[in-house]
């Protein structure tokens, strides 16, 4: 998105221009809409989400069996903060997307 909004950061390439097909033959029709171009596709990355996902899980774990070992019994009191802060993070994952400009 930083060089879409600020195209003179990015360089240029004459390899990649070449790569690109181009419509030579004639105009695009302007009621149809058809032509060559780049189409950019936005999906969730799950490399990223498991990544950020092991993040918040594994110092979780590791907080619930170092309470669990030195308070017995104690599962409620074991799994309250992780669940709290397991919250608050996907609360904190989400609000970027709040403020973006297409939901507003």
């Amino acid at each position: 998105m930083e060089y879409f909004e600020s195209p003179s950061c990015a360089g240029t390439s004459k390899k990649t221009l070449k790569a690109l097909q181009k419509k030579i033959n004639g105009e695009i029709c302007p009621d149809k809409n058809i032509g060559w171009g780049l189409h950019a596709r936005e999906h969730l990355s799950f490399f990223r989400v498991a990544c950020s996902s092991l993040f918040v899980l594994i110092p979780s774990l590791t907080y619930i069996v170092c309470w669990l070992y030195f308070h017995h019994g104690d599962v409620q009191g074991a799994f309250a903060p992780p669940a709290f802060i397991a919250s608050l993070y996907s609360i904190i994952l989400v609000i970027p997307q709040l403020f973006s400009s297409r939901y507003l």
